[in-house]
């Protein structure tokens, strides 16, 4: 069997010019691939850390100020309504002058 090969092994003439080494960016894709995947399990990990803090400090300043609390939310709804408003009136201008 001259022109045989192993199951799954290149023909003898497709195999690589120096057996199995590879080109030196090949052998950087390979080895920057199980950083990517730590960077983003750190950075998933991180992100869960963050949110989980920021809603128990939520929790805790609505646990101990509950009326400083509800004045926030009521300043912060506010400042939305009255942004929300200019910004409707801004477009209405804008496309009445167009019209």
């Amino acid at each position: 069997m001259t022109g045989a090969s192993p199951a799954g092994a290149a023909p003898a003439e497709h195999a690589a010019p120096f057996g199995s080494l590879q080109t030196a960016p090949a052998a950087a894709r390979e080895s920057a691939r199980p950083r990517r995947a730590r960077h983003t399990m750190l950075r998933m990990s991180l992100k869960r850390v963050m949110t989980f803090l920021i809603l128990a400090f939520l929790l805790f300043f609505l646990v101990q100020e509950p009326v400083e609390a509800a004045r926030v939310v009521r300043t912060a709804g506010e400042s939305l309504g009255r942004t929300l408003s200019v910004l409707a009136e801004g477009l209405t201008r804008f496309l009445s002058s167009l019209f």
